[in-house]
């Protein structure tokens, strides 16, 4: 999924309102069940709440891989180059861009365990 989209999901509140409901209706039992149960809190709903703030820094974290002007940079030669070539350039982008959203959940996970280390 492109990282725009889902910065422009996680930040949507309606977006995410939609995405709770859903998740909620999917890990819910049957309807036939006591309306006491109703009335409990969904831990799915509770733990997507608890992740969006996570999932939302790492997508911006993509987004912010690199120089947008190199990127321009890039986009700019790809006529000039072979095909193949050119579909390295964007290979490299997106692997950039992973790499710095798996090093921002790294340090949100490790940032929210004490006995984890230091340093990523």
């Amino acid at each position: 999924m492109n990282t725009d989209a889902l910065s422009a999901i996680l930040n949507d509140p309606e977006a995410m309102k939609k995405i709770t409901a859903i998740a909620s209706e999917l890990s819910a039992p049957a309807k036939s069940a006591a309306p006491a149960a109703e009335s409990q809190s969904d831990p799915s709903a509770e733990l997507l709440q608890r992740a969006v703030p996570l999932l939302s820094s790492i997508a911006k974290s993509g987004q912010h891989a690199a120089d947008p002007n190199r990127l321009r940079l890039l986009a700019a030669l790809k006529p000039f180059v072979s095909g193949a070539t050119a579909s390295e350039l964007d290979h490299a982008a997106r692997l950039l861009s992973v790499a710095h959203m798996a090093r921002t959940a790294a340090v949100q996970i490790l940032s929210s365990n004490p006995s984890a280390p230091k340093e990523v």
